[in-house]
């Protein structure tokens, strides 16, 4: 299932420019991606952080049907895409601030801007993205920032613990459990 943030235009088109959201990309292709990677075999995790994509999804199921894209719900209900290319699936499953799922406005506002075709997209840091898995704290999410220390270790990424300590306290109830799994897996604030 192997494919690059290009061969998804059609998908951010619909839903920036039909559909009148704006989209941040947080998920491990996030964490990939800045580390220098430009192919994905991961699932592709979006979130809306302008309009609401349950407002939208009859539309975006209406489009789905229409492109021949499965369209299915996520464990919060809002839309998970599968799309076609070649004979592999790529997975999309697209996020808003509803029930626990929560990103500060802040982390948005700190992301990077990437530019795919002529759309500008924010796209979480690699910071931002250990603390929201330290926060989450399952134990798959635990095992993704041994992964991470890993790729520290190994220098192919760099955390700035300046960001990361900013990103805690974005989470004021939560910051000592935050730290508490950061440091499980070695990675000290």
């Amino acid at each position: 299932m192997e494919y690059s943030l290009n061969d998804l235009t059609d998908l951010f088109n619909i839903l920036i420019k039909e559909l009148g959201l704006n989209i941040a990309i947080i998920g491990s292709v996030a964490l990939y991606y800045n580390i220098g990677e430009k192919r994905f075999n991961e699932d592709l995790d979006l979130f809306i952080y302008k309009g609401s994509i349950l407002e939208q999804e009859d539309r975006l199921r209406e489009i789905c049907y229409k492109k021949g894209w499965d369209f299915g719900l996520t464990e919060f209900g809002t839309p998970k895409i599968t799309m076609r290319k070649d004979e592999y699936e790529i997975e999309i499953e697209i996020f808003e601030n509803i029930y626990d799922f929560y990103i500060p406005q802040e982390i948005i506002e700190r992301s990077r801007d990437i530019k795919i075709g002529d759309l500008i997209i924010k796209m979480i840091l690699p910071e931002h993205y250990v603390v929201l898995k330290a926060r989450t704290g399952s134990s798959k999410d635990i095992e993704k920032l041994s992964l991470i220390k890993d790729l520290v270790n190994e220098r192919k990424l760099r955390l700035d613990l300046s960001i990361i300590r900013e990103t805690i306290s974005y989470f004021e109830d939560e910051e000592k459990m935050i730290i508490s799994r950061l440091r499980s897996v070695g990675i000290n604030i």
